[in-house]
């Protein structure tokens, strides 16, 4: 062959004649380093191992990907895309309560006998419906105990929209935007034919209250209504035995306005005539669950601000709001 190497003529680095034009001058007739010619010289050592680095070629140009051997199929090289995981958005981010919560007004709306979501003991949420279906018999749509003007208690759900969520001896905190004001609060819910209230669950601590260590007495002046679940606690009597535990248990005292929701050995809610009685009778120690709802009056959230809240009371000794 007149290769580069045949001829003494042959100027260095002139391509040579079987090479293609693609050839690299600066090789002096090497084999090229372009990807194209690597096949040829590959094909051109018989016996030589698919892929091997060819002897004249240098090593910068040794085993380019692919050459010797026929092109792996792309599908087989190709690594599987990875997921695209979505980044979650900052409505995502809402807890299960306050999505559970959100969803509960549509849901009361339409139907008669919804199922929402069952709010713990120490919890504060909202309650919505719309299209609110007046009690048969002319019966209010909340009956409530309202000896304590400023939180009231409710003693009875007449309409059926509203039981899934709202239970006897929950407190009304506000209603359609309403606080602390009887007449007001009455009047919206006689004539208001959709409702949002705040309402608060608050949780119960158990009192003993030692009667034979104080002459017999409870130390405590109480009222009720005929038809109410609870008793209100008016105030303490110096050296009764409720004063005397505010003593012994400086973080688990007792207040004016506190509710005694219940008694050790009576089934809950109870009547408030039955708490009265249970407690008069009891020969020396009684047992009695203590509440302190107008803790939830400081709480002054709005419906966009939070759905829901559980929160956690501490019986410190300071008097409720």
């Amino acid at each position: 062959p007149k290769g580069a190497g045949a001829s003494a003529k042959a100027t260095p680095g002139a391509s040579h004649p079987m090479l293609p034009k693609a050839a690299n001058p600066k090789t002096g007739g090497t084999a090229p380093q372009t990807a194209a010619a690597a096949p040829r010289v590959a094909a051109a050592s018989p016996g030589a191992t698919p892929g091997a680095s060819h002897p004249m070629l240098p090593k910068a140009a040794a085993n380019p990907k692919g050459a010797g051997k026929a092109p792996a199929p792309v599908a087989s090289k190709a690594k599987a895309p990875a997921p695209v995981v979505p980044k979650a958005s900052a409505s995502s981010k809402a807890s299960a309560a306050d999505f559970l919560a959100a969803q509960s007004a549509p849901k009361l709306a339409a139907s008669s006998s919804p199922r929402g979501p069952v709010w713990p003991e120490g919890a504060e949420f909202w309650v919505r419906t719309e299209r609110l279906v007046a009690p048969e018999g002319g019966l209010p749509v909340i009956e409530l105990d309202y000896l304590d003007e400023r939180i009231p208690h409710v003693v009875r759900v007449n309409a059926p929209q509203l039981r899934s969520q709202l239970k006897v001896g929950d407190f009304l905190v506000e209603v359609n935007g309403i606080r602390e004001d009887r007449v007001k609060m009455l009047a919206v819910l006689r004539t208001a034919s959709s409702l949002e209230l705040f309402v608060c669950r608050p949780p119960t601590f158990a009192v003993e209250l030692n009667k034979g260590a104080c002459a017999g007495s409870a130390g405590l002046n109480i009222t009720r209504v005929p038809d109410g679940i609870s008793l209100l606690i008016e105030d303490l009597k110096p050296n009764g035995a409720a004063e005397l535990w505010n003593k012994q248990h400086p973080d688990k005292q007792i207040f004016p306005y506190d509710r005694i929701v219940g008694v050790k050995g009576l089934f809950r809610p109870s009547c408030a005539d039955d708490l009265t009685m249970t407690i008069a009778a009891a020969p020396a120690k009684v047992v009695v669950f203590v509440c302190r709802p107008r803790d939830a009056l400081r709480l002054r959230s709005k419906p966009s601000q939070a759905m829901a809240r559980h929160v956690a009371f501490q019986n410190k000794g300071h008097q409720g709001s």
